[in-house]
């Protein structure tokens, strides 16, 4: 296959070095980055997680403060953003209480609580479902105690939503396909951390509209190690599906688009730019109008020099 390059290159922001968590989101016809950082509230115990936003695809790109919660605990939450019909965003974010951590929803109208339900369960690195719309009966998945992957349901009393337990997986999220949803997900393997995140195996496993899965196992990358993953997915038509996944293994990086039974459908993309695949991290990616990809990793992630670093590439 003929390669494409894919040329990431730094945003022009102060202060890298204080992001966390990166996500890109649509917005309409706008590609979205949000990033979070962590600052100490002076004389005081609390600790602010401050959320900033910047359009990618405008001439300027300015980076705009958003909004901030304070949180007791040190630790950074982790998060995830999507955009509503009205233009609005609803976040999911994390509560640490200790050993335990709760999640919540967060609009313009306020935070609510989506765990409640489940007062000795921690629940982790929540991310909303692909293709969500406000008709969706799925709002999010998430990781309980540390290895369980869950879904809750778009339901307006939280503390009566109960979740569906899917399996074993430590980090992953939903995709809406024609039929049903696609599970992405990573099987964690022997080895050493990258970054806060454990090596493991990337999977696909298809389920029905009832959340049913299929028996079949399927690994896009084959037996290649990773660390970190992003999707996408653009619905194509009513029976054809485009997702894109951008991962970071352990020399390579991955930047390929698929069809739901993990076949590559498109050229296979390289990363172009000043870096090294071993500093990357943090991979954040969109398609747009089915033939543009968005991507966004951080370089040299928390050290002083850290970069964000953001790129696109029309496809077709």
């Amino acid at each position: 296959m003929l390669k494409k390059s894919l040329l990431l290159s730094p945003l022009d922001i102060e202060r890298a070095d204080l992001i966390w968590f990166i996500r890109l989101i649509k917005l309409g016809n706008k590609i979205v980055l949000f990033d979070s950082i962590l600052t100490e509230e002076q004389d005081s115990i609390q600790h602010i997680t401050t959320f900033n936003h910047t359009i990618l695809n405008e001439s300027k790109q300015t980076r705009l403060p958003y909004g901030s919660i304070r949180h007791l605990l040190p630790s950074p939450p982790r998060w995830d953003v999507i955009a509503r019909k009205d233009q609005s965003y609803r976040f999911v974010i994390e509560e640490g209480g200790g050993a335990i951590t709760k999640l919540k929803i967060a609009n313009k109208k306020g935070m609510f609580p989506l765990t409640t339900n489940y007062e000795f369960e921690s629940f982790t690195r929540p991310r909303f479902i692909k293709e969500y719309s406000d008709e969706s009966k799925l709002l999010l998945t998430a990781i309980s105690d540390g290895n369980k992957f869950v879904v809750f349901p778009s339901q307006v009393e939280s503390e009566k939503i109960k979740y569906t337990d899917l399996g074993n997986w430590s980090n992953g999220f939903l995709v809406k396909i024609p039929g049903g949803y696609l599970l992405i997900a990573k099987r964690n393997s022997p080895g050493d951390m990258r970054y806060y995140s454990s090596p493991g195996k990337l999977e696909f496993i298809k389920l029905d509209d009832n959340l049913q899965k299929s028996k079949e196992i399927i690994k896009p990358l084959g037996e290649n190690i990773i660390y970190e993953f992003d999707a996408d997915v653009i619905i194509v038509d009513k029976n054809k599906v485009k997702i894109i996944v951008s991962a970071i293994g352990e020399k390579d990086t991955f930047l390929n688009l698929y069809d739901e039974v993990g076949r590559v459908i498109s050229d296979s993309i390289e990363l172009d730019g000043n870096f090294a695949v071993t500093n990357l991290s943090q991979p954040a990616v969109v398609i747009l109008n089915t033939d543009t990809i968005y991507l966004s990793m951080i370089d040299k992630y928390q050290e002083k020099n850290a970069r964000l670093l953001v790129g696109s590439l029309i496809i077709n």
